[in-house]
């Protein structure tokens, strides 16, 4: 999987780093709940037995592998691109936005800052 998705070390040691820290951070959890072993039955089925790592289905499980502050720093960006994107979009009409286009393009970006790829799916689904 990580060979399919790099083309070169450093990228295939980023996503091996990155793997590494989901299983670290499921070990830790499950010490801090006193289990004996860390369930990491998700992770394996993410990261070793899914033929489509950039699904729907693995992105979802695979946001949920990060760590908070890993959420937090990808929020933060997205928070960033909501203001590039109000005025790439006003640029490209030629005009103010409307109340509605505003609101529009800022229930999208709290959508996916509430809840992850998920809650993008769930919202563009209905």
């Amino acid at each position: 999987m990580v060979n399919k998705l790099t083309i070169n070390n450093d990228g295939r040691l980023w996503w091996l780093s990155f793997i590494v820290r989901g299983y670290a951070q499921r070990e830790r959890v499950s010490e801090q709940m006193n289990e004996q072993y860390p369930n990491t039955s998700d992770l394996d089925r993410l990261y070793f037995a899914n033929d489509d790592f950039l699904s729907d289905d693995a992105l979802a499980s695979w946001w949920g592998t990060l760590p908070p502050e890993y959420q937090k720093a990808i929020f933060d960006a997205i928070e960033r691109e909501r203001l590039v994107t109000h005025e790439d979009i006003k640029r490209n009409k030629g005009r103010s936005l409307s109340y509605e286009e505003t609101k529009m393009i800022d229930d999208c970006f709290d959508i996916i800052k509430s809840g992850g790829p998920v809650a993008l799916r769930e919202f563009v689904n209905k």
